[in-house]
């Protein structure tokens, strides 16, 4: 009985870790704070800060707090799925602000490049520029 009791807990935990979402995105880009530095194709500042973590997005838009998940693609990548922000307003940002958001709902993979990450669209085109 000890052994079929050790079986099943073994098991139990096999399929526990088999149906938990994995990373979407790699160990070097996950638990880090990205500063956002370029948003479609335009340099910008303060524009905000990312967190990816497991199948989760937080960090800070220009004003508000931002949060979301991410979600598989048809092609095999990833995209964002109900991104959210707090709802406070800050005179001067939220143009900022709304262009990100706009630009992550477009996100369909990324590009590492040393302490740069860049969000694409399905096309490859750079929608997000991030450092580290």
């Amino acid at each position: 009985m000890p052994r079929l009791a050790a079986f099943v807990t073994v098991l139990v935990c096999a399929v526990q870790a088999a149906t938990m979402p994995a990373s979407a995105l790699s160990p070097e880009v996950a638990d880090v704070e990205w500063r956002v530095v370029e948003i479609d194709g335009s340099a910008v500042e303060d524009a905000g800060t990312l967190v990816f973590f497991r199948n989760q997005l937080g960090g800070k838009a220009a004003c508000n707090r931002l949060f979301g998940q991410f979600a598989a693609t048809p092609s095999q990548g990833r995209a964002f799925t109900g991104i959210g922000v707090s709802r406070m307003h800050c005179e001067g940002k939220m143009e900022r602000e709304q262009a990100l958001l706009k630009a992550l709902e477009k996100m369909q993979n990324y590009k590492l490049d040393g302490l740069v990450l860049t969000l694409v669209d399905a096309a490859g085109k750079p929608v997000v520029k991030l450092q580290r």
